[in-house]
This record gives C-alpha cells, sequence and structure tokens, in this order.
C-alpha cells in the first residue's frame, strides 16, 4: 500500500485556495467542507503553501482584535512538507512525526492528487492490519486451501 492507494481508498479530498483570496473565504470553505487543511496553490496548481486550523487559530490568538484583512497567502504556512504518491504509510506517518503535522500533500511528479490526514493513515493502517488478521485466520483454519 502506498500514499496513492490510500488516497484512492479514502476518495480524493483536495481543497485548494489561491494565495490573493480573502481569509474568511478560506474558513468558510474549512467549514463546509470539514477538512482541516487548504493547500494554496497559483493558477498554475504549483503548490505555494498549505493553510490549516492552526495556523488561522495562532493568527488569531495574535491578533484577537480581528483578522479582517487578511488574505490567504498572510497566514499560509510557506514551506510546506509534502509526500509523494509511492510513500508507504510508514514512511507518511515518519514524516508528518517529523515535521509535526497532520495533514499532507501527496505529489506525483509535479501534479497534486490529494492531502492525507493523519486520521487518514491511522484508518488505512487499522483496514491493512484487519486484513491481514483475516488473511492469518483463513489460512491457520485451512480455508486458504478452498
Amino acid at each position: 500500500m502506498n500514499a496513492k492507494e490510500i488516497l484512492k481508498r479514502c476518495g480524493v479530498k483536495t481543497l485548494t485556495i489561491e494565495p490573493h483570496r480573502n481569509i474568511r473565504e478560506a474558513i468558510r470553505l474549512l467549514a463546509e467542507s470539514d477538512r482541516g487543511a487548504l493547500v494554496v496553490v497559483d493558477r498554475r496548481e504549483r503548490i505555494l503553501g498549505i493553510l490549516t486550523e492552526r495556523d488561522i487559530l495562532k493568527a488569531h490568538a495574535r491578533r484577537f482584535d480581528g483578522m479582517r484583512g487578511f488574505t490567504v497567502s498572510d497566514l499560509a504556512t510557506k514551506d510546506v512538507i509534502i509526500g509523494l504518491a509511492e510513500d508507504s504509510p510508514e514512511r507518511l506517518a515518519a514524516t508528518m512525526a517529523e515535521g509535526r503535522i497532520r495533514h499532507l500533500p501527496i505529489l506525483s511528479g509535479k501534479t497534486l492528487l490529494g492531502v492525507l490526514s493523519m486520521r487518514d493513515l491511522v484508518d488505512a493502517q487499522a483496514q491493512r492490519g484487519q486484513a491481514e488478521i483475516r488473511h492469518l485466520k483463513d489460512h491457520i483454519s485451512g480455508n486458504h486451501l478452498n
């Protein structure tokens, strides 16, 4: 199993936004989609950053009087950590742990395939574990001979 397969299993949940958009638009998009991150892209779909709920919360805490004039670019993390389509779940989890992130854009070449969350990885690994357990039970009980 690799990142591309996990994305297929989870369904592609990529939300993108352009950097000049108002932060209120980004917040609305996050709230309506029930996702925790938006990938900031230019018109050519090149990744410029990532905007997470945490980025918004930190900015709000620093400027409690409001964020009315902020744009996505003002708050987005510019140095985006990415995963590759062929990365294993273990590699993806290690990348997320090392970067202390919960949302990981997945690329194939220069193409954004989707964004995996830590929850997506946990779910995928749990499904894989359950499949392995079923396989071992079938093997032990002799069901694999049928």
